[in-house]
C-alpha cells in the first residue's frame, strides 16, 4: 500500500507560508496543522526500522518560520532538539523542499552562543560527511532569511533538493528517503565509520557533554580499540592484512601507503544485538574497502557468505572460501 508522501510534502510547500502569513490568531484549530500533527499516523505504512519515530512540526503555541518531518532513530535521539536525525525541511520562499541528514540545534544553542554553536554543527557535518557512506548531496541548503532557517541549514551533513513545481512522483521520493534512512543506520550502529586511523584526541562531540556527543565518543574510542586489537591478532598470525572476501592487500598494492591498512565489518549488525555489548576480536571481519561498501549497499547488509559467492559465482580465485 503507497505512502502519502508525496501528497504530504506538497500540501505543506504549497500552503504552510501562507497560512502563516496570516498571522498568530489562525494557529490554534488549523486544519494545515492538524494534518501536519497527523504526518506520523499517515505515514505508518512507509516501511522503515522499528527503532524510527516520526515527529512533525508546524510550530510549538506559534507559527514555526520553518516546518519540518523529522525520523528520529530512538537508539541515538527522542527529540530532534538534539543528536542526529533524517528530516524534511521547507524552504520560506515555497519554492523547495530538502530531505537532510541533519543535526539538532537546540542543545548546541543553550550551552554556547551562536556563533560557537554554528561553528560547531558544521564542523561535525563536515566530519561525518567524510566518515559515511552517501552519494546524497552536501551543498549547502537554502531555507529563507531566518535565523532559525540559518539555524537549520548549518547542521546539515547530506541533502537533496526538490523543487516544488518538478516534485519527483511517490516512488522516487519513497526511494530517495529509504536510501537516506540507510546513510542514518550506518551513523547510528557506526557501522561504516573508518576508525582504524582516526585521531580519537579530536573527536566531534567532546566540545560539549550531551548523549549524542558522549554516544559518539565512547563508540568511536571502542571501535578504534577493538580493531587494532584485531589486526594486530591477524598479523601475528599470518604476517598480513588481507581481505577475508577477497584476498586484496592494501600493502602489496599500493606499497608504504597501504601499510597495515584494513576496514573491520561487524559479522552481526549492531542493530540486531539487545542492549550494551562488548565486541570481541572473533566479532570482526578484516575486509577491503570494496568488499565493505557491497556488503552494505542494500539495507539489510549482504552477509559476508554472500559477497563470497557472488565472487566465486564470478570466477574469482581469489575469493576466500
Amino acid at each position: 500500500m503507497p505512502s502519502e508522501l508525496r501528497e504530504i510534502l506538497l500540501e505543506i510547500a504549497t500552503n504552510f507560508q501562507t497560512e502563516r502569513a496570516k498571522g498568530s490568531q489562525t494557529f490554534e484549530n488549523n486544519p494545515l496543522l492538524k494534518n501536519i500533527r497527523e504526518i506520523p499516523r499517515r505515514l505508518k505504512n512507509f516501511p522503515m526500522s522499528e527503532f524510527i519515530k516520526i515527529q512533525a512540526s508546524g510550530g510549538q503555541g506559534n507559527w514555526a518560520y520553518v516546518p519540518w518531518i523529522a525520523f528520529l532513530d530512538n537508539r541515538e535521539t527522542s527529540t530532534p532538539q538534539k543528536g542526529v536525525y533524517v528530516v524534511y525541511l521547507f524552504s520560506m520562499d515555497n519554492q523547495h523542499i530538502y530531505l537532510t541528514l541533519a543535526q539538532g540545534v537546540t542543545v548546541p544553542l543553550s550551552l554556547m552562543n551562536r556563533k560557537k554553536a554554528l561553528e560547531f554543527l558544521k564542523l561535525n557535518a563536515i566530519t561525518l560527511q567524510k566518515k559515511l557512506l552517501s552519494n546524497f548531496s552536501t551543498e549547502p541548503i537554502q531555507l529563507g532569511n531566518s535565523e532559525m532557517g540559518e539555524n537549520y541549514a548549518s547542521s546539515v551533513v547530506f541533502q537533496k533538493t526538490y523543487g516544488v513545481s518538478t516534485l519527483p512522483n511517490n516512488l522516487e521520493l519513497e526511494s530517495d528517503l529509504t536510501n537516506m534512512l540507510k546513510v542514518y543506520e550506518q551513523y547510528v550502529i557506526g557501522e561504516n565509520f573508518d576508525t582504524a586511523q582516526t585521531d580519537f584526541s579530536q573527536a566531534p562531540g567532546s566540545v560539549y557533554e550531551n548523549k549524542m556527543a558522549l554516544r559518539m565518543h565512547y563508540a568511536r574510542e571502542r571501535n578504534q580499540s577493538i580493531v587494532k586489537k584485531a589486526k594486530e591478532a591477524r598479523l601475528a598470525k599470518d604476517g598480513k592484512l588481507d581481505c577475508e572476501i577477497c584476498g586484496f592487500n592494501f600493502n602489496e598494492k599500493y606499497g608504504k601507503l597501504g601499510s597495515n591498512y584494513i576496514e573491520a565489518h561487524h559479522k552481526v549488525p549492531l542493530n540486531e544485538i539487545q542492549g550494551i555489548t562488548e565486541t570481541k576480536i572473533e566479532d570482526l571481519a578484516l575486509i577491503c574497502s570494496n568488499c565493505h561498501r557491497m556488503i552494505h549497499i542494500k539495507y539489510p547488509a549482504h552477509s559476508i557468505e554472500e559477497i563470497k559467492a557472488v565472487l566465486i559465482k564470478s570466477g574469482d580465485n581469489n575469493a576466500r572460501r
